[in-house]
């Protein structure tokens, strides 16, 4: 992180007594922490990771003592430098870091398998809906939204457009929300990557027509429900971007 961060015109450093990325504090002279760096043990098996702040909203560390570190404060790319920073360019840095680093070639592969989620949302007199699919029990029985894999050479927006249409029986046209993320999926190491980007779609009609090989239960619930009763963070995200279009 510390190499990545250079080409940007940001130093940062090491704090001897605490972990993660830090750099020089403002008027009150607090180092402030620009990434942070976990270590996760679960069933003998250990993971390690990091996270560091591009445009990240720091409002959201009010609420916390971050690391429980009170004697620091946090910051981002996007605040030190005063303007919003491209992703995919500080992606590129960190990829070229980690190879220098850990002294290997470092080769850039589009995922395994592209997918689509969407939200589709349905206005009442008392706020909007989303519409949640229940899977069927021999793929897993979860709530989840409309979701589905790209077709060999189809555009995104044509896939959740046919999604929607083929999961739920209505012709919707859809939205982008401007979030596409990328997870592990399935349980051989190294896993298979996959990227979705999520979209919204607006309906007006309480019919739900099921695709009964997939789903065998549908329901409309608030968005705050909805987010509880999704397992999956990205599934969440993309309700809660949906929710806010209305």
């Amino acid at each position: 992180m510390i190499r990545a961060l250079r080409p940007f015109g940001i130093e940062g450093e090491r704090v001897a007594k605490w972990p993660g990325v830090w750099v020089a504090g403002g008027g009150d002279n607090r180092p402030e922490k620009i990434g942070a760096i976990g270590v996760h043990l679960s069933r003998w098996h250990t993971s390690h990771g990091f996270a560091l702040n591009v445009n990240t909203d720091l409002s959201h560390f009010g609420l916390i003592v971050p690391c429980g570190i009170s004697d620091g404060g946090v910051t981002s790319m996007e605040r030190q430098l005063s303007r919003p920073v491209d992703i995919a360019a500080v992606e590129g840095e960190l990829a070229k870091s980690f190879g220098e680093v850990f002294d290997g070639d470092v080769e850039m592969h589009r995922p395994a398998m592209r997918t689509i989620s969407v939200a589709v949302v349905r206005s009442e007199r008392t706020g909007a809906r989303i519409l949640l699919l229940r899977r069927v029990p021999s793929r897993g029985a979860f709530w989840q939204i409309v979701t589905g894999r790209l077709e060999p050479g189809e555009a995104s927006e044509k896939a959740a457009a046919r999604e929607v249409l083929e999961e739920t029986g209505q012709v919707l046209p859809v939205v982008p929300l401007g979030y596409r993320h990328a997870f592990g999926f399935g349980d051989e190491l190294p896993p298979l990557v996959v990227e979705e980007e999520a979209f919204a779609a607006f309906s007006g009609s309480a019919e739900v027509r099921l695709d009964a090989t997939e789903h065998d239960a549908f329901c409309w619930l608030t968005a705050e429900e909805a987010t509880a009763k999704l397992p999956f963070e990205g599934l969440r995200r993309a309700v809660r971007l949906a929710a806010r279009q209305r």
